[in-house]
């Protein structure tokens, strides 16, 4: 498979193109929020209307091009194992449609939601086929870039949009209007800074690229995400298990990351309290008493949620009880004063929703991923061109996995995307186009 540093599209105004547009992307795809739909709430980003145009574009043209190289890119067990997870959600659509006779709006809005889920990791993929590793270092330049840019905003607010915050205890919303999505988020500019250390201390030097690696992390504990912190620890552990950086700038990121986060963690929260708190007493009871209501009323109302999806789970172990089942069974179930919540925990949702079928399904299709980039990293030398965007996207997965554990992680775009930044590069086919391409040029000199 013909991907070079220039990615499969060479020639022309091509590389420049999509440099722009894969920056543009690594921007757009950090900004979200949520529009209310009757009972239930559609996710959108900035990059979806991106996503839904130059995916079949960048399709198209490399089918036309090098059908035969983009024919190799998924791959048979990965095409089967998305096939199997389609199936699945199908299923417990239709599941739940007989159950509940009527069509639940969240069902609809999680089944369609596969969809551009694939759309994204269809656009990685494409991105990074068509613009190699020079469409990566932009996507990386526009996700850590607009982190950085908004590093600011992090130290001093505590989410001052509408107030919200406050009820919820203090945690910082920000673009992806919650904290562990934002903290996941935080966790891919982290993974992608690790991925490409060495071009970033080609550009900014070694101090330079400590910083912003430390900055980042810093980031992820400001969101004050207690499943981002725990990801970010194991993340830490994995690069030095894997020896990803030399000890030095670990150190290095080690010490920005304390020095980043220890005084605005204490801004945080003054201005929490000094000005939201002050701010919002004038139009609400006892900032206390309402805190603490909320805090008391979603924890309630997580356990509640885990006991009826285990409950689902044992009475329809095979196929679930059907998308949309578990947010349409909570009002019935809980007392009237929890709030009704997803599943904090993606395998006991979608083993709630799409049973076992579905539990087993989405499973394999982590295994086949995390198999096709942890082969790669293992059996690739360390000059190979596409190891940094590997290591990005593996850290990335490794990080939902772990937040997955405590919230529902499976419909994060950026999780999508990072993953489909990296499979073109995961197949012996794109190992052996660049082993002959680096023969070739040795025995020319």
């Amino acid at each position: 498979m013909r991907i070079a540093e220039e990615g499969l599209l060479q020639e022309g105004r091509w590389p420049e193109g999509l440099t722009v547009l894969a920056a543009a992307a690594g921007v757009l795809v950090q900004v979200q929020f949520t529009l209310p739909v009757d009972e239930a709430a559609i996710r959108l980003n900035l990059a979806d209307p991106l996503v839904a145009i130059a995916s079949p574009v960048l399709l198209l043209i490399l089918g036309l091009r090098h059908r035969r190289e983009l024919l190799q890119l998924a791959g048979t067990p990965l095409i089967l194992a998305v096939l199997a997870a389609t199936a699945a959600l199908t299923v417990s659509l239709l599941t739940g449609r007989a159950a509940i006779h009527e069509w639940q709006a969240w069902a609809l809005i999680k089944y369609a939601g596969w969809f551009v889920l694939l759309g994204y990791a269809l656009f990685g993929a494409m991105l990074s086929a068509a613009g190699g590793l020079l469409s990566q270092q932009a996507v990386t330049g526009g996700v850590i870039g607009l982190q950085l840019l908004l590093f600011p905003v992090f130290c001093i607010s505590m989410g001052l949009w509408l107030l919200w915050p406050v009820q919820y205890g203090f945690r910082l919303q920000g673009l992806a209007d919650n904290p562990n999505a934002m903290a996941l988020l935080c966790l891919a500019g982290f993974s992608l800074a690790i991925g490409f250390h060495d071009q970033m201390v080609n550009r900014i030097g070694g101090f330079g690229a400590a910083a912003v690696t430390g900055a980042l992390a810093a980031m992820v504990l400001l969101t004050r995400s207690i499943a981002g912190a725990l990801a970010l620890i194991l993340l830490v552990f994995a690069v030095l298990l894997f020896r990803l950086l030399p000890l030095k700038p670990i150190v290095m990121a080690f010490v920005a990351c304390m020095l980043l986060w220890f005084a605005p963690q204490r801004l945080q929260d003054d201005v929490a309290n000094n000005v939201v708190v002050k701010t919002y007493m004038i139009v609400s009871e006892s900032k206390h008493e309402r805190a603490q209501g909320f805090l008391t009323g979603s924890r309630v109302g997580r356990l509640e949620s885990y006991r009826l999806a285990f409950d689902q789970w044992l009475a329809n172990p095979v196929f679930g009880a059907g998308l949309g089942a578990h947010m349409a069974a909570q009002p019935k179930s809980m007392s009237p004063d929890v709030m009704p919540v997803q599943v904090h925990n993606t395998p006991l949702w979608l083993a709630a929703e799409a049973g076992l079928f579905g539990l087993l399904s989405f499973t394999a299709l982590f295994g086949v991923i995390a198999w096709r980039l942890g082969r790669t990293f293992l059996l690739q030398p360390p000059q190979f061109e596409g190891r940094a965007i590997v290591i990005a996207a593996s850290l990335t997965l490794l990080s939902a996995v772990v937040a997955a554990m405590f919230h529902e992680m499976l419909y994060q775009r950026i999780l999508w995307f990072m993953l489909g930044l990296a499979l073109p590069y995961t197949l012996p086919a794109a190992w052996v186009g660049q082993s002959a391409r680096k023969s070739a040029v040795s025995g020319s000199k």
